[in-house]
Parts: C-alpha cells; structure tokens; sequence
C-alpha cells in the first residue's frame, strides 16, 4: 500500500514550483488539485500569468537533475521537442568586462536544455497532470483561506470561476474545496498575508532590494550553421557598465535575445531600432552583430519585475497549520541568476522530504513549521549571494553592502576572473556553484584561494 499523509491536497497556481509541489504531494495524499487563474494552453505557448517567461530562462544543471528525479525521461522529452544542449563551457560564450571565459569541456553533466519557459513548463505539465490522482482546475481563483474550528489548521480554500472570455473576469459565484494541506505556489503575486490577515493570523515580515533592473527580448530566425562555433553567448552586466545580454539558442531553429538594463538611464527600449541600437552598446558587438539582419520572429518584450523579495513565514509566531508557500510566493529572485527555476526544484525536495518525515511519525500538527524553517535554511544561502551581488549596483543613496559582504564580493570578483582566465579546476568548480551542483563554500578551497588571489587586471576583448 501506497504511504500517505493525508487525503486532499490542493495547490494554489500551476507554474514550475506548483507542478513539483504537485507531483511531490501526489505520493503523499490520495488526492490533489491544482487551481489556475489561467486559460491553460494545450500546446507550448506563452500564457498571461508567466510574464516573465517571453524572456531567457534556464533550468540550471542542479535543477535539472532535481527534475528528471522526479520525471524519469524529462530530459529526453524536452530534446525530443527541439530543446538545445549547451555545454557549459564548451558551447557558452562568456564575455565580462576583464575579457572573455575560457571554453573547456568540463568534467560531469553540466549542461542545460535551451528552450523558451513555455516549452519547459508545457513538458513538466504534461506529465504532472497524466497522475492519476492529480486533477486541474483552470481559469478559477482562489479568493481565500478555510480555517477549521480551532481557527490554526486550515480546511481548504474559498475559489470563484472566471468567465470564459479573452480577459477573464469573475462571474461572482463562490464554492469551497476543503483540503487537508493547501500549497501556495501563487508566485509573486500570491494573496497570502491577505489571506493571513483575513483570519486574524500574523502575516510574515518581508524582505526586499530591488536594482531597478529591465529586461527586452526578442526572437529571431536562426539561420543554418549558426552553432558552427558557438550555441549560446553570455554578457554579463557590472556596477561599472551597468548592461548585459544573452543569446539563447531555442527550439523551432530560433535565437531568443535579452538585453538587460538598469534604472538611470541604461534601460534597454522596447522598440526594434533601438533595441539594436543597445545592443551594440555592450562591452562586446557580438550579439548586435549576430542578429543584425536576421528575420525577427515576433516583437520586443519587455520586463521590470526583477526585485528580490522574500516572506518570512518561518519566522511567524503564530502559524495556519498546512497551509505551505513555496516557489517566488516566500522567496522571489532577480531572474538575471537563472535560479528560480532551480529553486523551485530543491523546494520540491524539501517537501518531500518533510512529508516524509510526518508519514514516519504519523504527526502532522507541526507540518507547517518544519516545512517552512527547512524551507528558509535552503533559501539562505541562496538569498545571501543573490542581494550581496545585486548591492553593489545600488545607487550610493541606497542601501549599501556591509565590509563582510563587499570583501566576499571582492573575492568572488576574482574567482570568476580566475575561472574566465585560467579554465582548469577553478572553472569547473565555479560553474558547477553557478548550476547549483554545489556550495558557494566550496570555492574556498586552497588552490581556488591561490588562483583568486593571483588573478587580477582586466583583459582585452580583442575576440573569444
């Protein structure tokens, strides 16, 4: 017999970190749904409620691994639907200000599947909604909490439907669903200190650094025997040039460029001419010179929802027991470190391991508490180097990194310069923290600390 923890569960959203909340909670419970706001398209295709995903994501290698744990075959499926594998750093043009990286074939998998988010997310829901015990419930909202009796344990969720028209809206009648375990997956625009307050429970303190950061992107045509030398190039922003890029190879034989920008007058515009026009301002011509005169595959897009903000539900004095945030809903990144995806992935992990636990003590009255204090001990180290890098593109007037955070900036400065210049060990390692393979600590081994402290300058970038 099947272990469980419970009967119902419900999920409140559908992007990556509530599909991996419902594919973990499918092994626990006999029975879990899964409510979208959105129209869910039966084919790879943008949908409202994933802004964000017009622009260049990756799964990192770290989370894909965590994916094909949890969906044998994915990987497979995703090439199968024209993903591109580049190897980091054999296929990657990587292009700083002190020059460009090294390209060596590293040792292990350390490689993503290049593909738009859509793809991604239309392959992990294919799978998660084929469970049998799992159910989906598109174009409905959540309006609120149930709460049992006692007013601390919650009993499932308020939901409205949405009418079934080009711009959604509520028709206005309410139903409940009652669940033993209510996962918010709302992503950053989750409800849940409303809902919190709403039943006179604590709402968590927040967290938050925002670097004004601007993303445009645009598709374009690639044309045959572009990945001749190269798949993916990278140009990586710093406080002093203040604009980066990425050129992504995705399916459909297409180029998906981002520029990317700062408030203060290196904001990248949405307009065609100009949007080429920024991009030959980078430290590089590349990739201006790369998609100058290729057939454009749709318009320019823009984005500005980088902050990094994070809900402290560990923290909370008083808690609705199973009721459970996870995903951007408690912490949301700068999408520039390609981490939430990844994020999502290890939170799917922590779940499980979790509900593992109450299965074992047949308890669940402190399911909440351990999931959300397991929960920010993942995210901590993650956090910390997401503001620490992102500070030093503050405005003086702003908030301002402490010493212990500029000198591990400073030493992180010159591994990456290390890992550009000299390849070898360093890089592997380096890369390998990038892809969430391992511990940012990791790169204070002695032999990294030697090749940090050797390196220095900056170098010519008379080519890659």
């Amino acid at each position: 017999m099947a272990k469980r923890v419970g009967s119902h569960a419900v999920v409140v959203g559908s992007g990556m970190a509530g599909l991996l909340s419902a594919r973990v909670l499918a092994d626990w419970f006999d029975h879990v749904t899964v409510i979208e706001r959105d129209h869910l398209p039966e084919n790879p295709e943008h949908r409202h409620g994933v802004p964000q995903a017009r622009h260049a994501h990756f799964l990192l290698a770290g989370g894909r691994r965590v994916l094909d744990e949890l969906y044998h075959g994915l990987s497979a499926r995703l090439l199968e639907e024209g993903a591109v594998p580049v190897r980091w750093t054999a296929d990657l043009l990587g292009c700083a200000e002190f020059g460009w990286m090294a390209r060596k074939e590293l040792d292990g998998d350390v490689q993503v599947l290049a593909s738009t988010r859509w793809l991604l997310d239309w392959v992990v829901r294919q799978r998660t909604f084929a469970l049998p015990n799992v159910t989906v419930r598109a174009r409905t909202e959540v309006t609120g909490l149930l709460a049992r009796d006692d007013g601390l344990s919650v009993d499932g969720v308020r939901i409205r439907s949405r009418a079934q028209t080009a711009t959604p809206i509520s028709d206005g009648s309410e139903s409940v669903i009652r669940a033993d375990v209510v996962v918010d997956a709302g992503g950053r625009s989750s409800q849940g200190r409303k809902w919190l307050r709403e039943l006179g429970l604590p709402v968590p303190a927040v967290s938050r650094l925002d670097t004004e950061q601007v993303h445009a992107t645009r598709i374009y045509r690639r044309p045959p025997g572009a990945f001749d030398e190269w798949k993916a190039l990278h140009v990586f922003p710093s406080p002093r040039t203040r604009a980066g890029a990425c050129l992504t190879p995705i399916e459909g034989d297409r180029w998906m460029a981002t520029l990317i920008g700062y408030g203060g007058g290196t904001e990248p515009p949405a307009t065609p001419d100009a949007f080429l026009a920024f991009a030959k301002t980078l430290v590089t011509p590349l990739l201006h010179d790369t998609i100058m005169g290729l057939e454009p595959d749709g318009p320019v897009f823009g984005f500005r929802r980088s902050e990094n903000i994070r809900y402290h539900y560990e923290r909370l004095p008083r808690r609705l027991e199973g009721y459970l945030v996870i995903g951007d809903a408690v912490c949301a990144l700068n999408p520039i470190y390609a981490q939430g995806m990844t994020v999502a992935a290890f939170s799917a992990k922590v779940l499980a391991k979790t509900l593992a636990a109450a299965e074992a003590t047949a308890d669940l009255s402190e399911l909440t508490q351990n999931f959300q204090k397991s929960l920010a001990k993942c995210h901590d180290p993650i956090w910390r180097r997401a503001v620490r890098q992102d500070m030093a593109f503050l405005a003086a007037e702003q908030q301002r990194p402490t010493p212990m955070q500029r000198m591990a900036n400073q030493y992180m400065n010159r591994v990456g310069r290390a890992a550009f210049r000299e390849g070898g060990r360093t890089q592997q390692a380096y890369i390998e923290v990038i892809h969430m393979m391992r511990r940012s600590t990791s790169l204070l081994a002695p032999h990294i600390v030697w090749q940090a402290l050797r390196s220095g300058g900056t170098g010519r970038l008379h080519g890659p």
